[in-house]
C-alpha cells in the first residue's frame, strides 16, 4: 500500500433502520459494517450476505443495491482517496473484521467524523485481484494530475499538451491507450464526479455547483450529467440524500472538495 495516500472523510455515521435501496452507485468509496440484523448487497449479478463478522469496502461507481429484513444496526463511512497508486475494479470486497479493523470500527460509535483510520485500514486489506495498475506512462500520469488540479474549469487540448510537455496528438494517443478515453472526456467525467460529491455533501445550489465545476450554467451541467450518469443532478441529489442523509452545512459555508 502506498504510504503517500490521503483520505477525505465525506460522511460517517450509524443508524438503526431498514436498508432497502435499489441503486447506490456514486463516485466515492463506501465502508460498511452491520453489527446486528440481516442484510444483503446485490452487485455484479451476485447476492452477498452482510455478515457481522466481516466489514465491506465498495469502490466508487460500483453498481449495487442493498436489502435488509427489518431494521439493522448499520455503520458506514463515505470517503475519497488520493495517491492510491492503482485503480480498483468495481465490486463488493469482504474485509475480515479482526484484529486490525475491530478497534477502528469502535470509532464509529464514539467519534464518526474522524474515521480516516478506518478508510486507510480497509484500503490496506483490498485483495490483489481488486487492483488495476495505474498507467505507467509518465505523460499520462501528469495529465491525470493536471485534471485533478483543475476540476473547477474546462481544460483545452492545448493546455493539456503544454502541461504535459508533449504535442496534442501524442497526448491524445497515449492517453487513450492507457485510460481508454480522450483527455477531454476523462476531464469531463471527473468534473461530473466532483459535482456528484458537492451535490450530496454540500448545500450549494445546482447553479453554484455548475459554476464550481466549470459548466456554463445548471442546464449545461444537467445535460452532461444526464448523459454520463443516466439522471439529472437534482435526481442524483434526492436519491443520495434519501439513501444516506447527512447534516450538510448551509450553502454559504459549504466546503469544497479539491
Amino acid at each position: 500500500m502506498n504510504t503517500g495516500i490521503s483520505v477525505r472523510v465525506l460522511h460517517a455515521s450509524r443508524y438503526d433502520r431498514s436498508w432497502n435501496y435499489p441503486a447506490l452507485a456514486a463516485p466515492y468509496w463506501r465502508f460498511y459494517w452491520n453489527s446486528e440484523g440481516v442484510a444483503r448487497v446485490v452487485a455484479c449479478g451476485r447476492t452477498i450476505p452482510i455478515d457481522p463478522r466481516e466489514a465491506f469496502l465498495i469502490p466508487p461507481d460500483t453498481q449495487f443495491s442493498s436489502q435488509s429484513d427489518g431494521a439493522i444496526d448499520h455503520f458506514f463511512v463515505h470517503f475519497t482517496v488520493r495517491g492510491l497508486g492503482f485503480d480498483v475494479r468495481p465490486g463488493v470486497y469482504r474485509l475480515p473484521h479482526g484484529q486490525l479493523l475491530a478497534p477502528l470500527v469502535e470509532t464509529l460509535r464514539t467519534d464518526p467524523p474522524h474515521c480516516s483510520g478506518i478508510a486507510l485500514a480497509a484500503l490496506a486489506q483490498l485483495p490483489p485481484h481488486a487492483q488495476i495498475p495505474a498507467p505507467a506512462d509518465p505523460v499520462v500520469q501528469r495529465a491525470v494530475r493536471f485534471v485533478e488540479r483543475n476540476l473547477h474549469r474546462p481544460v483545452t487540448a492545448a493546455e493539456f499538451a503544454r502541461a504535459c510537455g508533449t504535442g496534442e496528438r501524442s497526448l491524445r494517443r497515449r492517453f487513450v491507450a492507457a485510460i481508454g478515453r480522450t483527455p477531454a472526456a476523462f476531464a469531463t467525467l471527473r468534473r461530473v464526479e466532483h459535482a456528484c460529491i458537492l451535490l450530496h455533501f454540500t448545500a450549494g445550489s445546482i447553479d453554484d455547483i455548475a459554476h464550481a465545476t466549470g459548466f456554463c450554467d445548471r442546464y449545461h451541467l444537467t445535460r452532461v450529467f444526464r448523459r454520463l450518469r443516466g439522471m439529472g443532478p437534482a435526481a442524483f441529489r434526492r436519491i443520495a440524500l434519501e439513501t444516506n442523509p447527512t447534516d450538510r452545512p448551509p450553502a454559504e459555508s459549504a466546503p469544497t472538495f479539491p
